[in-house]
């Protein structure tokens, strides 16, 4: 989670270990759903907007793209 200041993977506030990395390929079908922050704001310049790509599966496993 970079939170505004880029981390080290191994100095991130989960641990690494708690995550399993699987190749596109190898995912089950799922409904998938993107969720933005935009950084609305009332100043001249906002902040940068992010989003993430997100599933569920029927197990209750949580997957993001």
């Amino acid at each position: 989670m970079y939170q505004g200041d880029p981390t080290e993977l191994n100095n991130i506030s989960m641990p690494i270990n708690n995550f399993q990395f699987i190749e596109v390929k190898d995912l089950p079908k799922m409904n998938w759903c993107r969720s933005w922050d935009v950084a609305v704001s009332t100043k001249a310049i906002n902040d940068y907007s992010a989003s993430c790509l997100m599933a569920i599966d029927k197990y209750g496993n949580v997957y993001i793209k």
